[in-house]
């Protein structure tokens, strides 16, 4: 085998391993230190062709005033004191959502957090993505962790730390998410039937009308306009690790909305407005939460879990997950024949194509979706 010799003058040295392959390497100033000393930057190559190509890009990198050295700060390091810094200072971010970034560095620290930035490469991010696999993690789980990890590299670019994305073609795979089950309108009927001498039964239509739990929880009276017969949806109330339960805005920017009160959830929650009244006081009746314990204190989001589990055994319907409800109502409304743009609109999805092509659903439209969720319910339809 004829083996490619560099020529004289040229920054590369032919080395053979004891594999028997040849190797390339190249060795190249960089950048002066911060005290002016000489420093050399070394690299090797499977080929002397690749090894021209490394030579001839470094030197335009020079000319134009690019040229980057490799930064000995590891993943683990920067991720932790920039990255995560910066999303926790974004007023974009919200507290839920960073809780799921930090576990995703956690992953990618798992992997080569000890790494320097440069030194990561992208079968390190394979290996990692393919250790999740194996470990059955889900697509979604997948895609998250890959996406703050490319986040990470991307934002050390910006930075002049490194000059390559490792992950930037790495794709999820994993075990494809399960398919929600969903109640079917006899199901729904009877789950109403039950909750209908329910304390908090207002708040329970609130959730069987697609409502997220945050938002059934989060919302305050003076969100709700009785004389208007709307509903505003500012915030949601979440439970962040298990434990605090924290005030934020609404999941998505859709998820900020101004729906129509139909007229049973209007009756609904005018009685539960008086009863609070009467009980808690005229304060509680005007800027407190709707969503309250026996004693007026603030539901816990996980208590309204529990209690949705409780009543859908009492009910004697499948005993889904409280989000099931919120896939039920979409379910429903389809099969209504509501548009689904309109059905989006409910329910403040952040789709794509909702978003580019209609620029909102008029309020009659609505109205509609609600009136038809209204009448499935209670078997008029």
């Amino acid at each position: 085998m004829r083996i490619a010799q560099p020529r004289d003058g040229e920054p590369i040295r032919l080395v053979m391993l004891k594999s028997g392959r040849p190797s390339y390497r190249v060795i190249l100033d960089g950048p002066p230190t911060s005290d002016g000393r000489r420093r050399q930057l070394r690299s090797s190559h499977p080929t002397l062709s690749k090894a021209r190509e490394h030579v001839t890009a470094h030197r335009a990198d020079q000319e134009r005033g690019t040229l980057l050295v490799p930064d000995r700060q590891t993943f683990s390091d920067y991720a932790n004191t920039a990255w995560l810094p910066r999303k926790q200072s974004s007023p974009k971010v919200r507290e839920k959502t960073l809780r799921g970034y930090r576990g995703a560095v956690r992953h990618a620290e798992r992997a080569f957090g000890n790494k320097p930035l440069g030194k990561v490469v992208r079968s390190d991010i394979e290996k990692m993505a393919n250790t999740l696999v194996d470990e059955g993690k889900a697509q979604s789980t997948l895609a998250l962790i890959l996406f703050v990890t490319r986040s990470v590299f991307d934002d050390a670019i910006e930075d002049g730390l490194i000059n390559r994305n490792p992950a930037k073609n790495v794709q999820a795979a994993g075990r494809k998410a399960r398919r929600r089950s969903v109640l079917t309108v006899e199901q729904l009927r009877d789950l109403r039937s039950h909750l209908a001498n329910d304390r908090l039964c207002a708040c329970w239509l609130l959730t069987l009308s697609g409502l997220r739990r945050s938002e059934v929880m989060g919302l305050r009276w003076t969100d709700i306009d009785l004389r208007a017969r709307t509903l505003t949806i500012r915030r949601g109330r979440v439970l962040v690790d298990g434990k605090r339960t924290v005030e934020d805005r609404p999941k998505t920017e859709r998820g900020s909305r101004t729906l129509p009160l139909p007229a049973d959830l209007w009756r609904a929650l005018s009685q539960l407005r008086d009863e609070q009244s009467t009980a808690f006081g005229t304060e509680q009746a005007v800027t407190g939460l709707i969503a309250i314990d026996e004693a007026c204190r603030p539901m816990r989001p996980e208590r309204w879990s529990d209690l949705w589990r409780a009543h859908c055994r009492a009910a004697g319907v499948p005993e889904l997950t409280l989000h099931a409800a919120r896939h039920s109502s979409v379910t429903a409304m389809r099969d209504a024949g509501v548009p689904d743009h309109v059905v989006a609109a409910w329910h403040g999805h952040d789709e794509y194509i909702m978003r580019k092509v209609y620029s909102h659903a008029q309020a009659d439209r609505l109205a509609a979706a609600g009136n038809a969720l209204e009448q499935l319910f209670r078997g008029s339809f």
